[in-house]
């Protein structure tokens, strides 16, 4: 389970499942047909949607495409959406393990600021053919001192190392939320 550095709250599976459901609730009470186009729901019909979580999804090699060592895998331009937010949790994902010699290793630097978001890489243990980094056995543990986001950032994706055996397919997952809101980590 990911970790974050510094004073923010965390959830239960169940406070997360409970956060959903309530969601869905919102959601379906809105009667979408008859939403205007560009219709702003928040204030026009009062729906608070400030304890969800932007995600952030970044395609760094395909479900058929080996990886490869080096800063730069993958770019990611931050846009107005996420301006101004913090990064709260960082995931990464295989779509096939190696052949379990060697951890894979994935850091998040911001390019704008020549900062790297996590103070602990992404870390997929190379041992029971784990794909991703949700258990393991050094968790990410994210810079709340360089996690910000201001819209014109461009975030990169460093793989310092793989496991042997030719992994491939690697996505990396974030949630963010505004500065102001309350932070809450989820379980993916």
């Amino acid at each position: 389970m990911p970790i974050i550095d510094g004073k923010k709250d965390v959830v239960s599976r169940e406070e997360f499942d409970d956060m959903i459901r309530g969601m869905e609730e919102r959601i379906n009470a809105l009667e979408l047909d008859s939403i205007a186009p560009g219709e702003d729901l928040v204030r026009t019909r009062g729906i608070d949607f400030s304890g969800v979580p932007h995600i952030i999804q970044i395609a760094v090699f395909t479900a058929r495409t080996n990886l490869q060592t080096g800063d730069g895998a993958a770019v990611y331009p931050v846009n107005q959406l996420f301006d101004g937010e913090e990064i709260v949790t960082a995931r990464g994902v295989l779509g096939n393990v190696g052949n379990q010699t060697a951890d894979t290793l994935i850091q998040i630097h911001n390019v704008t600021n020549g900062q790297d978001i996590l103070s602990t890489r992404l870390q997929i243990d190379s041992s029971n053919d784990e794909i991703d980094s949700e258990d393991s056995a050094t968790p990410v543990i994210i810079d709340t001192a360089q996690n910000g986001l201001t819209q014109g950032d461009l975030l990169r994706v460093d793989v310092d190392q793989i496991d042997g055996g030719n992994p491939s397919g690697l996505w990396i997952v974030m949630e963010a939320f505004p500065k102001e809101a309350p932070k809450k980590k989820t379980d993916f």
